[in-house]
């Protein structure tokens, strides 16, 4: 993969600035061994840039299974947090 520009890079963008009011969720297959560290340093990112954000660890890999589970588990919670004004 060719290198960001680091003013597009989220991590480099979640390093630099604060986004205190956001809120999100961070979803990894619990047997996805490529994708779900990149999810964790993206989890460790949005923690440092003072999110309020979960990370969810889900059976099964790299697939639809753990995203569509990631979704039921986080629609409401996703509603509730931007109507507490979290996603302004």
């Amino acid at each position: 993969m060719p290198p960001r520009s680091p003013r597009f890079d989220p991590i480099l963008m979640l390093a630099r600035t604060r986004f205190p009011r956001k809120a999100g969720v961070v979803v990894g297959g619990a047997n996805d061994r490529v994708d779900k560290p990149r999810q964790r340093i993206r989890y460790l990112a949005a923690r440092h840039a003072e999110m309020t954000v979960i990370f969810m660890d889900l059976p099964g890999g790299r697939n639809w299974q753990v995203w569509r589970g990631g979704l039921q588990h986080n629609v409401a919670w996703g509603q509730s947090a931007e109507h507490q004004g979290m996603g302004k």
